[in-house]
């Protein structure tokens, strides 16, 4: 007998599809209080405003970075778990974006689906330092784009986060 359980039926190994969520998660809670730690370290009095997003999609790279993105005065800290380099802290400073493009919920998404809450579009104009092989910042077709969760996000980050960026980055 394989075990039983406390009423009486016979309870089987976890299948390894419940083992690899049960590592998933256990994964994505470890990143979550990665980066609730990080908040609490950052002077909150500079933050404009912190959302956990659905996305972060860089040049080529197919692979979607789930995180949290910090829109401060001078830049966005975008802070996700990366398969090969760990934890991850992007600085990206507004002043070194070019042709940013605010997307609202319905605009196609790189895999033709749709953006649930809307995304932030733009470039970097110099190498990045994780995505190297990925993002061209010569390449005008490579950008960077950040997915929001919710509509209701994406409205919070235009009306708090985009004036302060429009200031200092070039908009398309």
């Amino acid at each position: 007998m394989v075990g039983s359980s406390a009423d009486g039926v016979d309870a089987e190994p976890p299948s390894e599809l419940r083992q690899q969520l049960a590592r998933s998660m256990a994964s994505s809670d470890k990143l979550m209080q990665e980066v609730l730690s990080m908040s609490s370290r950052a002077d909150r009095s500079e933050l404009l405003l912190q959302l956990p997003t659905r996305y972060l999609l860089v040049g080529t790279c197919d692979c979607r970075f789930a995180g949290v993105a910090k829109f401060l005065p001078t830049k966005v800290i975008y802070a996700f778990e990366h398969p090969v380099h760990r934890h991850v802290e992007m600085h990206m400073a507004y002043d070194h974006m070019v042709g940013v493009r605010p997307r609202p919920a319905g605009g196609a998404s790189r895999s033709g689906g749709v953006a649930p809450g809307g995304e932030l579009r733009f470039r970097i104009a110099a190498p990045l330092a994780y995505f190297s092989k990925d993002y061209d910042h010569a390449n005008d077709a490579h950008e960077l784009r950040i997915g929001f969760e919710t509509v209701a996000d994406f409205k919070r980050f235009e009306k708090a986060a985009l004036p302060q960026i429009a200031s200092l980055a070039k908009l398309e």
